[in-house]
């Protein structure tokens, strides 16, 4: 994430670096949600760093929206829509909306963040699968 914390707007879009060049329609979708698409792969940045990134910039621009976009099927993605869970275990984020979303194609399919809460707890996600 290039960005210096104090630069960004009050919605924020947080993508995988390869959502771009993977489904560019659905990208686009973004831009006209925001102009602050800070884009992190974390195959490349630890979560830890990015979890950091995030906070620094929530606490100081309390921003209302947190859109978080990836692309389906990758375990490094997936980790960016934990980050919510993360942020809201260390601070208050009762301002922030969190919006997370799934590229299909040229579509952003829109996911609920109990699928993603559920996605992480494997015992649980078991017993609803039997």
């Amino acid at each position: 994430m290039k960005v210096n914390v104090y630069d960004v707007s009050k919605t924020i879009v947080l993508a995988g670096t390869c959502l771009e060049r993977m489904h560019p329609k659905a990208y686009k979708k973004l831009t006209k949600i925001s102009n602050d698409i800070l884009e992190v792969c974390l195959e490349e940045t630890h979560i830890n760093m990015a979890l950091s990134k995030l906070l620094s910039i929530i606490c100081r621009v309390k921003p209302q929206k947190i859109i978080i976009a990836t692309v389906d099927k990758s375990m490094h993605c997936t980790g960016l829509h934990y980050l919510e869970s993360e942020i809201s275990k260390i601070m208050d984020t009762s301002f922030t909306e969190f919006i997370h979303y799934v590229a299909d194609c040229d579509n952003l399919v829109q996911i609920s963040s109990d699928t993603i809460r559920l996605s992480k707890n494997l015992i649980e996600l078991q017993k609803i699968n039997g």
